[in-house]
């Protein structure tokens, strides 16, 4: 168990893209999202993976892109 609330529909999330080093910023929401606006729908495959994980958690997502592995940085 966690001391960290998990994601769920309205957290802002922040993760890391470890193969890219990047950080990203969205809001997880219910329904249709928008990634250019900071919106990642909780059906995309991003954001089911991400449903209920914590900060600090690494999580395997797989993209039309391919595999990648996003480390929860930061949740509000």
């Amino acid at each position: 168990m966690s001391l960290f609330p998990a994601i769920v529909i309205g957290s802002r999330v922040t993760v890391a893209d470890l193969a890219r080093g990047r950080e990203q910023s969205f809001v997880l929401v219910e329904g249709t999202g928008d990634p250019l606006r900071g919106a990642v729908s909780s059906q995309s495959p991003v954001g089911r993976a991400l449903a209920g994980h914590h900060v600090g958690d690494v999580v395997a997502v797989s993209v039309p892109a391919g595999r990648r592995e996003l480390r929860v940085v930061a949740l509000a």
